[in-house]
């Protein structure tokens, strides 16, 4: 039965079908993205009806005065002239001055009006209204007598812990900030807020001043108490579902880490979860809940995950790099804010925040910038995936420049500068996210491919093993019932050249019988030698070749087969004795052999061919080794075999073919052979760890030489094969 498909769209659900190939880890992960749609369509409806709130901002004029000592009063700040007018937020970056702003309130017949400053997370915010003479207008309220404004409102929205009245007999201060506890606060709301007097009859003027650690970033409006409270609940409505998304951004990553085990998932999954508690801190939403009674936690936990969340996406973005294969001095920004994590936070622990969050917020820029550069450095040969990743960076950069250089001071903010990662944040989760699904998906589908290639060279491997046993059983079979018929053939060819008369012919003459007879003798053992190379050429292949070394003297064995052979008269020794060595004789003498018997059939006929014996040690072989000076194998002891001869009438065999199987040069064909013997010799000097090399000296009297390296001791794995066979 077909799995069900997730809730998609069908030109969705028909895309991934497409780009998942069926995968069942596919679908799973694509169910996931269905439900990231739905919540990017809540978060788009929300923040649309927040910002569509009809909110009456009562403040007509805002001037700026900068205090650099922090010592100016209010008395004295109010005798000031020297106001520079401003429309919109304020933000003179990160200084340790004191910022006044004058803020004039419409006449209004609201009654009671807010006082509503953004972002959340200012430290020291002090409100100074002018105190009223006790005979009033009608109409007029005082914010000093707080009780005549709880008349309709509620004791817990409002509470007189903010006003203070002893400051002055002309001025009422109010206090509020991060670092006032919710008791303490003359209204219960996420944000830094103050109730002011209002007249129905003409404008009142306040003075706020802001002194803080972070960034001197304010924005400041005037509200009914209905539109702040409107306002409050927009603003919890939309970090409701931010977190929401962000915390879907974070269980997609962590359930696609599950799946595929990849890292670079479980640092995605991290650096949302840091963004979720960076988002309740510098919303506010931590310390209106989690510390309202403990202030210096919540200013102490903004800045932390402000420094964490950079040191997360530092990690992150330096691993995604190195798996794309990106240059290592590439990503040493990244690698230097994890260095500068901790200097971080300890100059927060310290009581400086405020250069570490400086510090913090010029490695963002930097960050961004560097990744605009590194970009166009990485490798990245899928096309989306490239275009992605350079999407992202340079739309980031141009994001970050318009966000973050008026924080610096370094431009003029508007509304939208107050909280720059939030936008941030949700955009890059989302493309990176889009990169990591996309490689993710080339993954599966790679691992996919190499499962199949596995299995087809399983099957093949099993084809290819059934193939051999069932050659091996019949050749085998074959020779079992050639050789006795040659066995049979070689016995009565004996048998006639004994019964033939001993004077059939002048002397030193053999008859046409015997050369005939002799004929027989020579063709039966070219065929028993082919066999036998086939068999011992199978038996390589097959694993099935025993090796058993003992402690032998070379130089005597090479002796003593030498003078057994048919032609020994041809064959001329150098031999270094004695030359102990721990060998397989019977193999050891079927390799010289084979070298023999090649160089006696393919050089010249009565010609000598030479044979030398020497011991080596360090690379004494590997000099001789064409190509191959100083190879690790001829670094032991051991000993090397040269078999010399003339060129016959087969010529010179082509170097690059002469070991393998079946070759066999193209004037050699009148002789008898398999291309087997030097392939077999090939194969077990290899299996015993040594070599064999072939080099042709022009203009020496034997320019054949063939060149046979051993150790003195068997190499390393043969007696594991021994053990295996």
């Amino acid at each position: 039965m077909p799995r069900q498909k997730p809730l998609a769209s069908a030109t969705f659900a028909r895309l991934a079908e497409l780009q998942l190939e069926s995968s069942p880890i596919g679908y799973r992960l694509l169910g996931l993205l269905g439900h990231l749609r739905l919540w990017a369509a809540t978060v788009a409806l929300l923040f649309g009806s927040g910002s569509a709130l009809a909110l009456d901002d009562l403040v007509t004029q805002r001037g700026v005065l900068v205090d650099p000592t922090g010592t100016l009063t209010v008395e004295q700040v109010a005798q000031r002239t020297d106001f520079r007018p401003v429309t919109g937020p304020v933000s003179r970056g990160y200084t340790t001055a004191a910022t006044w702003l004058r803020i004039e309130v419409a006449p209004t017949l609201q009654g009671t009006v807010v006082v509503v400053v953004q972002p959340a997370y200012l430290d020291d915010l002090r409100l100074y209204s002018p105190r009223e003479p006790a005979t009033q207008p009608t109409g007029f309220l005082l914010t000093g007598t707080v009780a005549s404004l709880l008349t309709g409102i509620g004791a817990d929205s409002l509470n007189t812990a903010g006003a203070t009245d002893a400051l002055s007999a002309e001025w009422l201060e109010q206090r509020s900030g991060d670092q006032i506890a919710l008791s303490a606060k003359p209204l219960k709301s996420v944000y830094p807020t103050f109730i002011v007097p209002s007249r129905p009859d003409r404008p009142t003027v306040h003075y706020l001043r802001l002194q803080t650690t972070s960034v001197s970033l304010l924005h400041v409006k005037a509200l009914s108490l209905t539109d702040q409270m409107a306002f409050d609940t927009a603003i919890h409505s939309a970090v409701s579902a931010y977190v929401g998304l962000i915390l879907v951004l974070a269980g997609f990553a962590f359930v696609c880490w599950r799946i595929t085990r990849d890292r670079i998932w479980a640092l995605d999954s991290a650096f949302q979860v840091v963004t979720v508690l960076f988002t309740l801190s510098v919303m506010g939403i931590g310390g209106r809940y989690w510390f309202a009674e403990w202030p210096a936690a919540a200013d102490l936990s903004t800045s932390v995950m402000s420094v964490s969340q950079l040191a997360i996406a530092g990690w992150f973005f330096w691993r995604l790099f190195a798996a794309y294969g990106a240059p290592g001095w590439t990503t040493w920004v990244y690698r230097g804010s994890l260095l500068l994590f901790p200097v971080m936070v300890g100059l927060i622990w310290l009581g400086d925040p405020r250069t570490a969050v400086s510090i913090n917020s010029n490695l963002i820029l930097l960050q961004t910038l560097v990744g605009m550069v590194i970009i166009w450095f990485v490798p990245i040969q899928d096309r989306i995936q490239r275009v992605l990743l350079r999407f992202v960076y340079i739309s980031l950069t141009v994001y970050l420049l318009y966000f973050i250089l008026p924080l610096l001071g370094l431009a003029k903010p508007t509304e939208f500068n107050l909280y720059p990662a939030l936008g941030s944040n949700l955009f890059s989760g989302l493309m990176v996210q889009a990169v990591l699904w996309r490689r993710t998906h080339l993954q599966i589908r790679e691992r996919n491919t190499l499962r199949l290639q596995l299995e087809a060279s399983k099957q093949s491997t099993q084809y290819e093993a059934a193939r051999r046993a069932e050659s091996a059983n019949l050749l085998g079979m074959l020779v079992h019932e050639i050789k006795n018929p040659l066995a049979s053939i070689a016995i009565a060819s004996k048998t006639l050249s004994k019964a033939l008369p001993a004077d059939a012919t002048p002397s030193g003459m053999a008859s046409m019988p015997e050369q005939q007879l002799r004929f027989i003798q020579n063709a039966v053992q070219g065929i028993d030698a082919v066999l036998e190379r086939c068999v011992d050429a199978d038996r390589l292949e097959q694993g099935a070749l025993r090796v058993q070394t003992q402690p032998h003297d070379v130089a005597q064995l090479l002796g003593d087969w030498v003078s057994t052979e048919p032609d020994a008269q041809r064959i001329r020794l150098s031999l270094s004795a004695p030359l102990p060595a721990e060998v397989d004789a019977p193999l050891l003498c079927l390799m010289v052999r084979n070298l023999l018997n090649n160089a006696l059939k393919y050089s010249p006929e009565g010609s000598e061919v030479w044979l030398t014996l020497a011991p080596t040690g360090n690379d004494e072989a590997g000099n001789a080794k064409s190509g191959r000076t100083g190879d690790e194998q001829t670094r032991r002891p051991g000993f090397l075999l040269k078999v010399a001869n003339a060129v016959g009438k087969a010529g010179v065999p082509d170097p690059e073919r002469l070991f393998q199987k079946y070759y066999r040069a193209p004037h050699a064909q009148r002789q008898t052979g398999t291309g087997l013997g030097l392939y077999w010799v090939h194969g077990v000097a290899q299996l015993l760890g040594g070599w064999v090399a072939h080099r042709f000296v022009a203009g020496d009297p034997l320019p054949v030489v063939f060149e046979l390296w051993l150790p003195a001791v068997p190499a390393e794995g043969v007696s594991a094969l021994e053990d295996s066979i």
